[in-house]
């Protein structure tokens, strides 16, 4: 089990990686920093040559998810992860569950506190599939719709 979810896309374009990436640098707000901004365009992140690094432009939920790629000729492959700042505060929350047990183990020995095994594993499963899986899955689908209609994408294919 990973504790951040990944997934990794394979694309076919209907039309050659310099086309595409020109439209797609057309609806991008270049920024080198991947944070939500109020913006027009549908995507916030940076395009050089080949090579992309996007985040969605929703405020709340675009900066969750981030779609980095490269392309060549017809074809490309993007990767969606999740962001470098999420990843920080998400670990914060798995922490507390430990600090809990350790503050609890503390204060009433190691006997008393056999019994937060369970509750300690419920938590971090809750944060990984309630808090971020969800959170993950809606901001990657969101983007990555988006993010087909703007490639003009002939077929896209999950490679895990």
């Amino acid at each position: 089990m990973k504790i951040f979810p990944s997934h990794k896309y394979t694309v076919e374009l209907n039309e050659p990686a310099e086309v595409t990436l020109a439209n797609l640098k057309d609806q991008t707000l270049q920024s080198a920093s991947l944070y939500s901004q109020v913006t027009d365009k549908k995507f916030i992140g940076t395009i050089t040559g080949n090579e992309l690094k996007l985040i969605g432009s929703e405020i709340g939920v675009g900066a969750f998810t981030v779609f980095t790629g490269t392309f060549d000729q017809m074809q490309g492959t993007i990767t969606s992860r999740v962001n470098i700042a999420f990843k920080v505060l998400i670990s914060i929350l798995y922490f507390l569950p430990v600090i809990s047990v350790v503050w609890t183990v503390i204060d009433y020995g190691v006997l008393k506190s056999i019994g937060l095994i369970i509750p300690l594993t419920m938590s971090f499963l809750f944060i990984r599939f309630v808090i971020t899986g969800l959170a993950y899955k809606f901001s990657s689908n969101l983007t990555m719709q988006k993010l087909k209609a703007c490639l003009g994408v002939k077929s896209i294919n999950s490679a895990g």
